[in-house]
């Protein structure tokens, strides 16, 4: 049986492996392995400590930074929480907090940061194809890595229905219970809007969504 230490430590395999390998399709595959691994041997592992209280960690992301992550990256730290086993929240508006069980904590910290290289990495890829006018707007990249975020949102989503992952991915209770003791502000919406262009946001959705795991690395365990 493998034991959570193991499963991170075959993810982090995944990861080097893919970091090797230019192609940004590469990276995302290794992501959903990772989920498919954990889907394979999360429920026996969960099911055994069922009995054993575990405790809830925070950990903050990007605490370099004094201003809020622009909005893919805190898309793609949405969905990699809701696919850990994590919860997420915000800290003086400029820090993302995941919230879960130790190792469920880690693991979902390195995939996202692995998501955010690939993401920039498709970005270039993609950037190598427009225009020099193009490649000048800052709007056109937002558009691009907003719709890399919902494609890779697709991409798990499709494989948590494939391979029947939904009980696998639930928060513990004791992250439900977390959220529900904490008294939350309220949160100010932002005023500044704007118009997505199509057709920049669906290649960076083709780019998050065009592949599934199989496709991906195989790491023997």
């Amino acid at each position: 049986m493998l034991t959570n230490s193991k499963i991170l430590s075959v993810v982090e395999k995944l990861f080097a492996l893919a970091g090797n390998n230019p192609s940004a399709a590469e990276a995302e595959a290794a992501m959903l392995k990772a989920q498919a691994l954990l889907g394979k041997h999360g429920l026996t592992k969960r099911d055994i400590e069922s009995n054993k209280a575990k405790s809830v960690c925070e950990h903050h992301l990007f605490r370099q930074s004094r201003r809020r992550p622009p909005k893919w990256k805190c898309d793609i730290c949405d969905v990699v929480s809701r696919n850990f086993r994590c919860g997420m929240y915000y800290h003086c508006a400029s820090q993302i907090v995941f919230v879960g069980e130790e190792a469920d904590v880690a693991l979902a910290e390195y995939v996202c940061h692995f998501a955010i290289k690939a993401a920039d990495k498709a970005w270039k890829e993609y950037k190598s194809t427009l225009s020099s006018e193009e490649r000048k707007e800052r709007a056109i990249r937002n558009d691009f890595l907003c719709g890399f975020s919902r494609g890779l949102s697709t991409s798990f989503s499709r494989q948590v229905d494939e391979l029947d992952l939904h009980p696998v991915i639930q928060k513990p209770q004791s992250v439900n219970e977390f959220f529900s003791s904490r008294k939350w502000g309220k949160i100010r919406p932002s005023k500044a809007s704007r118009n997505y262009i199509d057709i920049h946001m669906n290649a960076g959705w083709a780019a998050g969504a065009e592949f599934t795991y199989q496709k991906g690395i195989r790491v023997s365990i």
